[in-house]
């Protein structure tokens, strides 16, 4: 029996589902790496250019996603599975496969952490 979607867990208010999605999406990978990348690129002007890129690429692909969730109530593969698009289920498992590669890179920075914090 497929569960009930309205018994599912919402946010309470827009700015904590936004904070929450700039939260995955930025990660801190982009926190460690931009002094070096600004400073081995030019400063400002990669800064110029970073932003629009930014602008151009990621915040449409990330709204899209955002969107996707909320309007399928699903995880990757059943929401690309509810849409009916032709590829979805190699793009939901192509999302799955990302995630799981973003977390091993993420555990081995966690164990750094620990063995010299503790």
């Amino acid at each position: 029996m497929p569960p009930d979607d309205r018994a599912r867990p919402t946010f309470g208010s827009f700015f904590g589902a936004l904070m929450t999605f700039i939260g995955v999406a930025v990660g801190l990978g982009n926190f460690w790496r931009f002094p070096y990348m600004a400073a081995a690129f030019g400063g400002g002007a990669f800064l110029l250019v970073y932003v629009g890129i930014v602008l151009v690429f990621g915040v449409p692909a990330a709204a899209a996603e955002f969107t996707l969730g909320r309007l399928t109530r699903r995880g990757p593969l059943g929401a690309f599975r509810a849409i009916g698009a032709p590829g979805g289920r190699a793009a939901g498992w192509l999302v799955v496969i990302t995630i799981f590669v973003a977390s091993s890179y993420y555990a081995v920075v966690v164990g750094w952490v620990l063995r010299y914090t503790g």
